[in-house]
């Protein structure tokens, strides 16, 4: 920094390409944008206080890196039968010999039908009991529970799509001691938590050939663009996703473009014939 206040040296300007500098010294380092904004915002933090106590005659500004908005990745309908087949696969004794990891692919399974077949978030499905599980209605009900608390707080009940509640009936059949959707077999829990489940995906998703999808929030996206792609309005998105604003279902679906010009097309088939220019000439 260089002086510039009064004789007593108090006031000091801070230099103008310091920060620009500083920010391109973070990215330099393949830092995620997210990370660089971070230490920006510490850096200008201190700025605040140095200018609060007379430090700066002035205070900079101090601009974060802009984020770049990613479509949203969903696999398609190919890719996911695919993706089941080398999963059920891979539950085969003569395939993986060790039975620990054929029952953590298997409760994988169970995740990832789960979030296709209704779109819920991976906490929810993660403290989902059977007792809330309703195959032969067909429909999950999630509940405000002490340990993890529901977005929204409201409780839901979602429908379960029909590959869904067959897949989950056929376990249920298979398991009808469980308590828990990921139960360990005596009572509790087989993963330890929401993020351990996430990190165990992450561990297996290459070998299982999904290594591009954003672990298990990529199914409840496939659930979102599917649902899209079956011409379900956004606003009926939005209710089976429980996202209070429909800004955050759209960040979900792809093609905003596409969705308008479907819009528009649709609302033209509604109107009658309207003939302007034949109009404009005869003066009716």
């Amino acid at each position: 920094m260089t002086q510039a206040g009064g004789p007593d040296g108090r006031q000091r300007r801070f230099p103008a390409d310091a920060i620009p500098t500083f920010r391109a010294a973070l990215q330099a380092r393949r830092l995620s944008i997210a990370s660089v904004n971070i230490r920006l915002q510490v850096l200008r933090r201190f700025l605040g206080w140095c200018y609060e106590r007379d430090l700066l005659d002035r205070l900079p500004r101090v601009e974060q890196v802009p984020k770049v908005k990613r479509a949203p990745r969903a696999p398609d309908l190919q890719a996911l039968q695919a993706f089941l087949a080398r999963l059920a696969k891979l539950q085969r004794p003569q395939i993986t010999p060790n039975a620990r990891r054929r029952r953590m692919y298997h409760l994988h399974e169970r995740v990832l039908v789960l979030a296709m077949a209704t779109g819920l978030r991976r906490a929810e499905i993660y403290w989902l009991p059977w007792s809330q599980i309703d195959v032969q209605a067909g429909q999950v009900t999630v509940r405000v529970q002490t340990r993890y608390m529901v977005k929204g707080r409201r409780e839901k009940t979602v429908p379960l799509l029909p590959f869904g509640a067959a897949y989950l009936k056929r376990v249920r059949d298979t398991f009808p001691l469980e308590r828990m959707l990921l139960d360990d077999g005596r009572g509790g829990l087989a993963i330890k938590s929401p993020d351990a489940l996430t990190k165990a995906f992450g561990r297996h998703r290459d070998l299982l050939g999904a290594g591009a999808w954003k672990a298990v929030h990529g199914f409840r996206s496939w659930y979102a663009t599917a649902a899209e792609r079956a011409g379900v309005p956004p606003s009926q998105i939005q209710s089976l996703l429980g996202h209070q604003q429909l800004s955050t279902t759209l960040g979900y679906l792809a093609d905003p473009e596409g969705r308008k010009r479907a819009a528009v097309d649709t609302f033209a088939a509604g109107l009658p014939a309207l003939d302007i220019g034949n109009a404009l000439e005869t003066g009716d």
